[in-house]
């Protein structure tokens, strides 16, 4: 098998968003959706949930998490993606969960050092439920090693993909305080509405940040499945 390292080494942040911006094209609706419930679904809760949601919500969080990466890693591949692919995660709810503990535990060990490591370990294992999804049977440590190989030499890509996103945060974040200005039964001291408008305004942000990580996941692997050939 011949490789042109010339189509993955050359992708840049900007190559990476593209990649994500015709993956949603058509997909918005959905992808705006399934990060809502993925990633919002405490906020819209509220904060005067029992605590046994509470509990619920945090265990349920690797499937939530392997869920919108299976759903954004279909986008990518030209897949049928559905809002179905929510329960995805809950097929694997045992492995997810594991998984998700053990990548909190990690990381949290390294931002006990202090908050530097600590980010180096978030970049070192984001691949993990990436991981997870194309290889199910795989244990959650092994995911776990295998994102860190994964991401030696790559992290501060990564992280420049991540970083690229700020001013659309910070837009989402100033349009969000506008519309609680302007809004006469909402203040701003009120932390569930709020959080919920400024949540609300950055969740096309997220959705856009998840679809690019995915597109460079994949480039990721191919890159290194490629050299393995």
């Amino acid at each position: 098998m011949i490789v042109n390292h010339d189509n993955y080494y050359d992708k840049d942040s900007s190559t990476f968003k593209e990649m994500a911006r015709r993956s949603l094209r058509e997909n918005w609706p959905s992808a705006l959706f399934v990060m809502a419930v993925t990633t919002l679904l405490g906020t819209l809760l509220g904060p005067n949930t029992h605590w046994i949601v509470d509990i619920a919500l945090f265990l349920f969080s690797g499937a939530l998490m392997l869920s919108s990466v299976h759903y954004f890693l279909r986008l990518h591949r030209n897949e049928r993606a559905e809002i179905s692919d929510l329960l995805y995660g809950f097929n694997q709810l045992i492995p997810s969960t594991l998984t998700y503990l053990l990548f909190l535990l990690f990381i949290l060990l390294w931002t006990l050092l202090l908050i530097i490591p600590g980010i180096i370990a978030g970049l070192r294992y984001a691949m993990t439920f990436y991981i997870l999804n194309d290889e199910p049977d795989i244990k959650p440590h092994q995911a776990i090693k295998r994102s860190s190989e994964m991401m030696k030499g790559h992290k501060w890509n990564f992280f420049k993909l991540q970083l690229s996103f700020i001013g659309w945060y910070l837009l989402g974040i100033i349009a969000g305080f506008i519309t609680i200005a302007a809004l006469p039964y909402v203040q701003m001291n009120d932390p569930y509405w709020s959080g919920l408008i400024i949540a609300l305004f950055t969740l096309p942000v997220l959705t856009y940040t998840a679809a690019a990580t995915a597109a460079f996941y994949e480039n990721l692997k191919a890159m290194q499945q490629g050299e393995q050939v």
